[in-house]
């Protein structure tokens, strides 16, 4: 029982909250199951905009899912700067978030480079 305890870590999105008036609320906001709801069909349609693309798809339709692609990395990143302001430094805590935070910060890199066409970068980009 003791090694369990020592073991034990604490749940910091639940016992951190946050003393400030906003911050307290974006943490109630971000812990809050709606949210995670969201969040959870925000990833389900982005896995679905990135099975859908097949070779030889018309550039509308490859524009049109860029376009998507786009609004689910910014959903994303909105995601990652509430949960970085509720959690503060707690955020890199759990390992979720850490990996939810390289996820977020190489799509931010691809964005940047499609934003820039960088022609000799382009071998980074990842497609599906």
């Amino acid at each position: 029982m003791q090694r369990m305890i020592v073991d034990a870590t604490p749940d910091y999105e639940t016992t951190n909250v946050p003393k400030g008036k906003v911050r307290r609320a974006i943490h109630a906001m971000v812990g809050h199951n709606k949210f995670d709801v969201f969040i959870m069909s925000c990833i389900v349609g982005n896995m679905i905009q990135m099975g859908i693309q097949y070779e030889g798809a018309s550039d509308q339709f490859i524009q049109n899912l860029d376009k998507f692609n786009l609004f689910f990395s910014i959903v994303f990143l909105l995601e990652c700067i509430l949960k970085l302001i509720a959690y503060g430094k707690t955020y890199f805590s759990n390992n979720w978030q850490v990996f939810d935070f390289c996820v977020v910060f190489t799509s931010m890199l691809d964005i940047l480079m499609g934003f820039l066409n960088a022609g000799s970068l382009r071998f980074l980009r990842i497609g599906p």
